[in-house]
């Protein structure tokens, strides 16, 4: 039985918890909006993907780097994380490069041999630019986690698997975690969930990353609040940013009629921008990108990308190596239809645009 301290200790029966992957019914708990009682736990690398950006959300146009904070202090800073985030995660050009650098690290530890069943492992809220990058990738799809499965494990040929729910893992941090077994930790993640609070991303954390002879690596999307989480997870911070923007909240009980209008990405250089070690040392990300480039230049060398950054000569090496990301920008066309689209009136815009306006962030909607 799970004993949930806020109902007064009233028990609670497993099928109860268990009882469906409804998100509605995990976020209407009270423990969905408080932190964890435990600080972090994973055995985690962290690699922040993201770069220079012009993105539309019905705000309006805006451009800068993704990781970098914005003017106005925290409340413009989270309003901003929040955005960038929402914008980037759903779209192909960071997906595109939070996968390919997520292949590069596994086809590296493959071919160093240090590390059996090797997979990677994305939570994101939209899912098929994930695929089709995949299968181009790979040759096969990545297999999609049964919304009734509570178990992580290796996968099929193309080592990649997916799922698009996040809350319940704060169940299963709640609960001790007891309820979502993991088999063999991925050595890779990708949060792809636009939420920058705490709360999913720590518990997701915890319950894969704990007890792993070898770092898992976690692409992040840079953006300033998930910069500020990796940093505090590495330094075993108690995670207190467990409460949601509005826009945040709304992720979870959006109704399915409403229009998906929260950013698109117009252009874009993206790429590993930061990396953060378990013990809270740093790299910038132009190391890893070279890294990537001198071992696809060298692929007889049985070396990680992590052994060849911790090798002083072949850090210069990769240095030399590394090359300029690939830009992304949509056509013509295409922005000025996305433009067109952001701007036109519906029935919704007034709660869309309420929730991005700084202002109304720290109203949180509690159950």
């Amino acid at each position: 039985m799970f004993h949930n301290s806020h109902e007064g200790d009233e028990e609670r029966s497993l099928s109860y918890l268990l009882r469906p992957r409804d998100v509605r019914t995990i976020t209407s708990g009270p423990d969905f909006y408080e932190p964890l009682p435990s600080p972090p736990r994973g055995n985690v690398r962290f690699v922040l993907v993201g770069g220079p950006m012009e993105y539309v959300d019905p705000r309006g146009e805006h451009s800068g780097i993704s990781g970098e904070p914005p003017q106005g202090g925290a409340e413009a800073e989270r309003a901003e994380s929040v955005a960038r985030m929402s914008a980037m995660v759903d779209g192909e050009p960071w997906m595109q490069a939070a996968t390919e650098t997520g292949q590069a690290i596994i086809a590296s530890l493959s071919r160093a041999g240090v590390i059996s069943g090797l997979y990677g492992h994305l939570v994101c809220h939209v899912a098929s630019p994930f695929r089709e990058i995949v299968k181009a990738l790979t040759g096969s799809l990545p297999k999609k986690l049964a919304e009734d499965a509570w178990s992580i494990a290796p996968v099929g040929k193309s080592r990649w698997s997916y799922e698009r729910e996040a809350g319940h893992y704060i169940y299963n941090a709640s609960a001790g975690f007891t309820f979502i077994a993991v088999e063999t930790a991925p050595a890779v993640c990708i949060w792809g969930w636009p939420d920058r609070s705490d709360g999913c991303l720590q518990a997701f954390l915890d319950t894969v990353a704990v007890g792993t002879p070898n770092p898992v690596t976690v692409i992040l999307p840079d953006v300033p609040a998930c910069r500020s989480f990796a940093r505090r997870y590495v330094g075993r911070e108690r995670m207190a940013n467990s409460e949601r923007t509005l826009i945040e909240d709304h992720l979870y009980r959006i109704p399915q009629n409403m229009p998906y209008k929260l950013g698109n990405v117009l252009a874009a250089e993206f790429a590993p921008r930061l990396v953060v070690y378990p013990d809270g040392s740093e790299d910038d990300g132009a190391l890893l990108i070279g890294a990537i480039a001198y071992l696809d230049a060298h692929h007889t060398l049985r070396l990680s990308l992590w052994d060849l950054l911790r090798d002083d000569l072949l850090r210069e090496a990769a240095l030399v190596a590394r090359r300029a990301p690939r830009p992304f920008s949509v056509t013509a066309s295409d922005r000025a239809d996305m433009l067109h689209w952001y701007g036109r009136p519906s029935e919704y815009d007034d709660v869309l645009f309420h929730l991005f306006c700084p202002s109304l962030l720290d109203a949180v909607t509690k159950p």
